[in-house]
């Protein structure tokens, strides 16, 4: 499914782009957006696929990994985003093992820090920390923050806060789907400043 509903996707792309080439500056700016589009369609159409399977370790691809090498990776992701936004992302990862899919842990922490870059003021922490029978990574801003009745709501596909108009609304699903799929959990608290807290607790590495 995934292959026949993302070749119609890529081949727009790849004819826009084509079609840039000697195209005039304003024209040129309208076949980008087409590549745009079709990359950004081409996405939604993934979590879609994503979110329509049941979150179980057996979707999974599974070793150890340290959540502080994902944190890392997710900030190379986001960085620039966020220096485009004027905010600034400070990291605390410490060394906290799980027996996880990499490349899902790291689209899950992605998709969180680009949740808070997209609410924040002027910055965002992420941190990953080992507890006693647990690994977690937090995310957090120093926006507006979550109203308790909207922290569930904001993991359903397509649910969008009153002051996100950029997104698909389906980040934080994926997120609470990858989470799941490795037998973790992710929660909202209020920050420390006001803004808001996610985390995720997925069990620690036992070898």
């Amino acid at each position: 499914a995934a292959h026949e509903l993302r070749s119609p996707l890529t081949a727009i792309a790849a004819i826009a782009q084509a079609a840039r080439t000697g195209a005039s500056p304003e024209n040129a700016k309208a076949f980008d957006a087409i590549v745009r589009s079709a990359f950004h369609a081409s996405d939604v159409v993934g979590d879609l696929l994503t979110l329509a399977r049941r979150p179980a370790r057996g979707v999974l691809q599974c070793e150890p990994v340290d959540l502080a090498a994902i944190v890392a990776a997710a900030i190379a992701d986001i960085e620039p985003i966020a220096a485009a936004r004027g905010v600034l992302i400070e990291s605390t990862a410490r060394s906290a093992i799980v027996d996880g899919d990499a490349r899902r842990l790291r689209e899950l922490a992605r998709n969180l820090l680009d949740n808070a870059v997209r609410h924040a003021r002027e910055r965002v922490t992420i941190a990953s920390q080992r507890k006693e029978t647990t690994s977690e990574l937090i995310v957090e801003d120093d926006g507006e923050g979550i109203a308790l009745a909207q922290r569930e709501l904001v993991f359903e596909r397509f649910y969008r806060r009153n002051d996100d108009a950029s997104g698909t609304g389906l980040g934080l699903a994926i997120v609470r789907w990858i989470a799941r799929a490795h037998d973790g959990t992710v929660s909202i608290e209020e920050a420390s400043g006001g803004g808001a807290r996610f985390v995720t607790a997925i069990p620690a590495y036992r070898p």
